[in-house]
């Protein structure tokens, strides 16, 4: 397995940065010459090293100053302060290292015969994860809401890869009817399921509410996925050995369950600031306890953070914070590193209920390790979803 490990921090608060006129003029005159792509390459890593400098000696004052920042708080009897605290601990060290990424070398492994389902997988981590599973000779059904990208996605694949079995059937996250069409047609038409990658996502910042009625990103991000995956456990125990990836994020270190409320819209601004980290949190509960209720019947299941990512989400930026983005940022080929990680690699054939970051077990929040939540959630979205 290769390491190519790079750091980058942004100071809350900060202004756009100015670029060195000698960098900016060096860029230009490297993508003008002949070979300017793969010269530019060189420049761009370059920087990364540079900037991985400048970083390294901000990180060590930053250290100080939250090892002392830690120490005044815990002295308080606050809750909220000691959540605070240790989401500071645990994320800042995230965040440094949230641009380091594995290419994972594994590649004498091939998953002829097998099917791999990846949701969300018209463009971005997604669309990557696809191809490499494609390129590897799996049956690959790219599972999309968006039918003019998938088709388009599925081309690209096909032509990329020359592998002629990859397919686009309609997905709609934000529907329960959508998911129970989609699983109703893969039950009755596919033979096998050995890979169900649960990538697909939003960050949707409104209040907005699905066909279900409920909170568009609670229902994308988690109760859609958790519905998926239980009709299609038939077809995965069917197939085994069998792998179920569930994307997550570092935010979920933010993120609180209230089964109360989980299914409720936001109150007030600061509620709703906090969907999009309550539904990772409840990624890793649901991928512990799917683990626990699937011990010993061959499927594996595991979460993952996938990093800082540079992807359309960022389009609206100044052309500065762009160019910092997508010099600095995973690319979406990166991005997908601990996916295929986990979906191809032996390392991790037995390993269930964990979450990973840059093709390694990575340490969760306090919330997120506690399994009685994590059954009494599995309880609470059974009736949401109408499972039971």
């Amino acid at each position: 397995m290769v390491v190519n490990q790079v750091v980058f921090f942004h100071f809350p608060g900060s202004t756009d940065m100015d670029m060195p006129p000698s960098l900016l003029h060096s860029i230009q005159n490297q993508m003008q010459s002949k070979g300017g792509y793969e010269a530019a390459y060189g420049v761009k890593i370059r920087v990364k090293g540079a900037v991985f400098k400048i970083l390294s000696d901000a990180k060590a004052d930053l250290v100080h100053r939250q090892v002392n920042f830690k120490r005044d708080f815990e002295s308080g009897e606050s809750t909220l302060a000691s959540s605070f605290t240790d989401l500071w601990t645990n994320a800042t060290s995230y965040f440094f290292s949230i641009l380091s990424y594995y290419d994972t070398d594994e590649a004498d492994i091939r998953l002829d015969g097998k099917v791999a389902i990846v949701t969300g997988s018209n463009t971005g981590i997604g669309f990557e994860t696809a191809k490499e599973l494609a390129k590897r000779g799996a049956r690959v059904i790219l599972a999309c809401r968006d039918e003019a990208k998938a088709i388009l996605a599925c081309n690209n694949i096909r032509n990329e890869t020359g592998n002629s079995d990859v397919f686009y059937k309609p997905l709609d996250l934000a529907s329960f009817k959508s998911v129970h069409a989609f699983s109703n047609d893969i039950l009755a038409n596919e033979p096998k399921l050995n890979i169900l990658i649960n990538n697909a996502g939003t960050g949707k910042l409104d209040n907005s509410l699905t066909e279900d009625n409920l909170p568009i990103e609670m229902q994308v991000n988690y109760f859609s996925p958790f519905l998926l995956t239980n009709l299609l456990l038939p077809l995965l125990k069917k197939s085994t050995p069998s792998r179920i990836i569930n994307i997550s994020s570092v935010m979920h270190y933010f993120g609180t369950v209230d089964l109360k409320a989980i299914n409720k819209p936001a109150r007030n601004w600061f509620q709703h600031s906090r969907v999009y980290s309550n539904s990772k949190l409840c990624n890793i509960l649901f991928t512990k306890e799917l683990s626990c209720r699937l011990e010993e019947s061959g499927i594996t299941t595991n979460c993952l953070h996938p990093g800082a990512v540079s992807s359309d989400i960022f389009r609206n930026q100044n052309a500065i914070n762009r160019f910092l983005i997508r010099m600095l940022f995973k690319s979406s080929w990166q991005g997908a590193q601990t996916t295929l990680y986990l979906a191809l690699s032996p390392e991790v054939a037995c390993i269930t209920g964990k979450y990973f970051s840059d093709c390694k077990e990575s340490k969760t929040s306090k919330l997120a390790q506690d399994l009685h939540l994590a059954r009494k959630l599995w309880e609470t979205t059974e009736h949401i979803v109408r499972l039971k």
